[in-house]
């Protein structure tokens, strides 16, 4: 559940007089938006998440981490409302020997969760594509990333992509637009250009990070209970780190 929609909505219900708990399924706050502070020249993120955990802890709401509720514990503590602010999930394209090959998620490699060898193909080439691709180089990997659109990092702001997109050119990063990956194997990856299949050389590592989709299982078994669910933030839709801010804040507000 992520720190921007999850703490800011348990902070705007509290303030208002509410009793509020926060269930957390992972160990820390923070969800998507601490791993926005991950990437290189983006430090400043942790800011964002570091301030409203910290207001959580001084509005003195009770926090489970670690704890992946589902609606049959919730509603063992009669509550009047329930606020579903589960994040999303990476999605996994339908790639040919994918699967087989082994793959890692880019939320997974900016957690550090996993080992990365020293030749990486990136899938996707969004922002989280991109940045991984970063975070990647500047540790000293050779990085190929794999876009089907004909232009990179077009969910990010002008200024900022323009930036990544510089510092990029110093880096051991090929970029392939307009491009799909047709299959993978221990023998290399085949690519589809627009008609003209490539073969590029076989890589250690294989990063996933090709969008991601709402995770939502729990409003379902609560609305069936007849209780007032509200769903936000990732949950809902992917979005911003701005928009989870000002949904959580008016979320709770309406409670």
């Amino acid at each position: 559940m992520a720190v921007t929609t999850h703490e800011e909505r348990a902070l705007t219900a509290a303030a208002r007089g509410h009793q509020v708990e926060l269930f957390e399924a992972r160990q820390s706050l923070g969800g998507q938006a601490a791993l926005a502070a991950v990437p290189p020249h983006k430090e400043g993120c942790r800011a964002i998440t570091d301030s409203l955990a910290a207001a959580v802890r001084r509005a003195g709401i009770p926090v489970h981490t670690g704890s992946r509720v589902t609606a049959d514990e919730l509603i063992k503590g009669f509550p009047d409302a329930v606020i579903v602010a589960t994040g999303a999930e990476p999605i996994v394209p339908a790639v040919p020997g994918l699967a087989e090959f082994g793959f890692s998620t880019g939320h997974q490699v900016l957690r550090g969760e996993v080992e990365v060898g020293s030749r990486v193909l990136v899938i996707g080439a969004g922002m989280a594509g991109m940045e991984v691709a970063e975070f990647l180089a500047v540790s000293g990997r050779e990085v190929t990333v794999v876009e089907m659109l004909p232009e990179v990092a077009r969910d990010m702001e002008p200024i900022g992509r323009a930036l990544l997109l510089k510092r990029l050119q110093a880096l051991p990063v090929t970029i392939l637009t307009g491009t799909t990956v047709e299959r993978i194997s221990s023998e290399g990856i085949l690519l589809d250009t627009g008609g003209e299949e490539v073969r590029l050389a076989p890589v250690d590592t294989v990063v996933v990070a090709a969008g991601t989709r709402p995770v939502d299982e729990l409003s379902r078994g609560l609305r069936d209970l007849e209780i007032e669910v509200h769903v936000i933030g990732d949950a809902q839709r992917p979005r911003r780190i701005f928009d989870a801010v000002h949904e959580g804040y008016a979320v709770g507000c309406r409670v």
